[in-house]
């Protein structure tokens, strides 16, 4: 990364989360030049790290990975679009975002694909914010994982008794998807981190 022609000990920027399949690590570094946002992608592996210039005819001004598919492919939001990319970043395959009318407005948050390309897991929505899961080959939505939010002004105080709130989402397989979830005991006030698993069909 020191030969790539970014001075990165004095740029503001964060470190996306990763990809990762045999051995293979992908990394998306998301900083600023100028006010304007710009995005690189690296490939580690035995200890070296090169770039990954993915060939799209547009500057990308804003990327965020989606994770590891199988058959060494990778998944990427970039700009209003996802991609599926191989390891070398030629575009196998461009999809629209997500048809839905709250997805266009409020975006998504912690975007995950399954390994086998065919789901992608997210969180949607202001207070309460509920897990989603989208198919990609039928292009149908459900939430899998209801949140729930309730400080006296926002949310719903059944919902948010029953489920609680997920803050860490990941799949495990391609069918099974693993939330951990923070339960608020309204009377007690006491918190209390469990572990649910979901089915994604």
């Amino acid at each position: 990364m020191k030969d790539d022609g970014i001075d990165w000990e004095n740029v503001n920027g964060f470190v996306d989360w990763p990809a990762y399949d045999n051995g293979n690590l992908f990394v998306n570094v998301v900083f600023s030049v100028d006010s304007k946002q710009k995005c690189k992608l690296y490939h580690i592996k035995d200890n070296e790290c090169k770039e990954v210039k993915i060939k799209i005819n547009e500057e990308i001004a804003y990327m965020r990975s989606l994770g590891a598919i199988e058959g060494n492919r990778l998944m990427y939001r970039i700009n209003s679009k996802f991609y599926i990319i191989d390891y070398e970043g030629n575009v196998l395959e461009e999809r629209l975002l997500i048809d839905d009318e709250i997805f266009n407005t409020l975006g998504a948050y912690r975007m995950r694909v399954s390994y086998d390309g065919k789901k992608i897991l997210y969180e949607l929505g202001k207070n309460p914010i509920d897990l989603n899961i989208y198919d990609l080959e039928t292009g149908k939505t459900r939430v899998l994982c209801p949140g729930g939010y309730n400080d006296g002004e926002y949310g719903d105080k059944d919902t948010f008794e029953l489920y609680g709130l997920s803050y860490i989402n990941l799949w495990s397989g391609n069918n099974t998807v693993i939330v951990v979830i923070e339960l608020y005991d309204k009377e007690s006030g006491n918190q209390t981190i469990v572990a649910k698993a979901f089915e994604s069909d």
